[in-house]
């Protein structure tokens, strides 16, 4: 019989019972978030999710139906025992082990490699790039650029924060477009190669307009 957890949020407790399986595949184990509390059902403390003890509840539940599997019959019951069980290797490492295996398998899709680098055609390129990207909130540089002093040190702020998360913007973009990920980094490279291109220029641009000002 698999044993039934209460779940609390912040102060709310959730009306369902889960399993074991079930608040792995709910993402409510996260590594992180405090916030999520479990008990068993019929306990009376909350715990941490992720600190909660399951390694002694769900490997004991497990390793019964194995006794049952081997006193009934392996043909009676469907109750697949995993080897690092079978192998008395420590229950800690499966608790990991299979919640790691279960994230991986939601996140199945392809995710691009290059969403976390930073793009140097965000970066140069600030709102031309972000129209290009189907992004339009960037526009706003252009009205900044006509206010003195703070407005262009808004907008230098912004052209980091595009070229620092200027290809996850993009890719959360592309997601709702239906974009391959073959597409997609082979539109944010060719930005990339530009903007690394173009960099050298606005430096020199910089400099001599700083010459010009104070001379």
């Amino acid at each position: 019989m698999e044993n039934k957890y209460q779940v609390k949020i912040d102060d709310s407790v959730m009306p369902e019972l889960y399993t074991f399986d079930q608040l792995i595949d709910e993402g409510l184990l996260d590594e992180i978030d405090e916030k999520i509390k479990v008990r068993l059902n019929g306990e009376d403390v909350w715990q941490t999710a992720r600190n909660y003890p399951f390694a002694d509840t769900e490997i004991n539940a497990v390793k019964q139906l194995h006794s049952a599997r081997e006193s009934q019959g392996a043909s009676q019951l469907n109750i697949s025992i995993p080897n690092a069980i079978k192998q008395d290797t420590t229950s800690a490492q499966y608790i990991r082990s299979e919640h790691h295996n279960r994230k991986v398998q939601r996140n199945l899709p392809e995710y691009p490699s290059i969403v976390d680098k930073w793009n140097w055609g965000a970066f140069c390129f600030s709102w031309v790039w972000a129209l290009f990207n189907g992004l339009y909130w960037p526009l706003i540089i252009v009205v900044l650029n006509f206010i003195p002093y703070i407005g262009v040190f808004l907008s230098i702020c912004i052209g980091f924060y595009l070229g620092k998360r200027g290809n996850m913007l993009a890719w959360m973009v592309a997601e709702r477009k239906g974009l391959t990920v073959k597409d997609y980094i082979d539109i944010q490279k060719k930005w990339n190669i530009v903007g690394v291109l173009f960099f050298p220029l606005i430096v020199c641009f910089v400099i001599i307009s700083c010459i010009f000002k104070f001379l």
